[in-house]
């Protein structure tokens, strides 16, 4: 008896519990396999787990604002469990663009990340310190860079609601080149700390991670380039209660300064799943371009 010659039903079950990658790899085999891949069915079981009422209304708002978007990634008034997953596999900002929730098509992971905008940093609203610039290689279209402070700190919270399973928090960085330029003055004589503090429901009951990063002792294949740092692992007892996360990095000795670091975001990301929250695609930048661009 081969695997196509089951009820359709048990079919959708079996494909149900795949990543996206691989019902659409299934479908491909035949026609049996094609048809419990667009029933209805095999999508709600992938989606059971996001089915949670802390996530489903925005989400699903959300998705459905997403209807008037450009192709190919505009979804009908009324989209399909299939639409929406879909969609979801492509990332879908909430909150003015500040929290992105993603579905990993290649694991079947949930995850997601929190802007830097969203957090409270020391000395941000001063463009002496800090500034806001574009970047192509963030969801949220900006990043948050470091000029030059003696007092580093970065504070966040966020709840969030998350399915039951083991996550990881990560916090996505790029040090910029500290050999000669305008960086030269500027270092990192200490490591910077990263904290997480974690909160589920209304208990007290909390666990606290610190990881730290030493920036003297990064490889210099690190420089111009974003990576993640993992800060920790925490496990979600309850897909009933919402997840509270207190986090930040703090590198507070103001006896040098300290500068030439990015922040983009927060993430959090399944165990189980490796998916880069957002891709590393190159910066364009015509300042650094010897002669006028455009002309040869």
């Amino acid at each position: 008896m081969e695997l196509s010659d089951l009820p359709q039903d048990c079919l959708c079950e079996i494909l149900g519990r795949t990543p996206p990658s691989t019902i659409g790899s299934a479908a491909a085999t035949c026609r049996r396999l094609a048809a419990a891949a667009r029933c209805e069915a095999t999508w709600a079981i992938l989606l059971f787990p996001l089915s949670s009422p802390f996530l489903s209304l925005p989400l699903s708002c959300r998705l459905l604002s997403l209807s008037l978007s450009s192709p190919p990634l505009s979804l009908p008034l009324a989209p399909t469990k299939r639409e929406i997953a879909h969609r979801l596999t492509h990332g879908v900002l909430v909150d003015g663009g500040k929290q992105l929730y993603k579905l990993s098509g290649r694991t079947g992971g949930f995850m997601a990340a929190l802007s830097s905008s969203a957090m409270n940093i020391t000395w941000g609203g001063d463009s002496r310190f800090w500034r806001r610039e574009s970047s192509r290689s963030s969801w949220f279209g900006t990043v948050s860079r470091l000029l030059a402070v003696c007092w580093f700190e970065v504070r966040g919270n966020w709840t969030l609601w998350l399915p039951h399973g083991s996550y990881s928090l990560l916090w996505r960085i790029k040090v910029l080149n500290p050999h000669g330029g305008r960086l030269r003055f500027l270092s990192w004589h200490k490591p910077i700390n990263f904290w997480l503090c974690l909160r589920e429901g209304r208990e007290e009951n909390e666990l606290i991670l610190r990881e730290k990063l030493a920036m003297a002792e990064l490889s210099p294949s690190c420089y111009e380039r974003w990576f993640e740092f993992k800060v920790g692992e925490f496990m979600v007892k309850s897909s009933d209660k919402m997840v509270r996360l207190e986090f930040g990095v703090e590198e507070l000795d103001c006896s040098f300064w300290k500068g030439g670091l990015l922040l983009d975001c927060v993430a959090v990301r399944p165990l189980f799943c490796d998916d880069q929250i957002c891709s590393d695609r190159p910066e364009w930048d015509f300042s650094k371009a010897r002669g006028t661009p455009g002309v040869f």
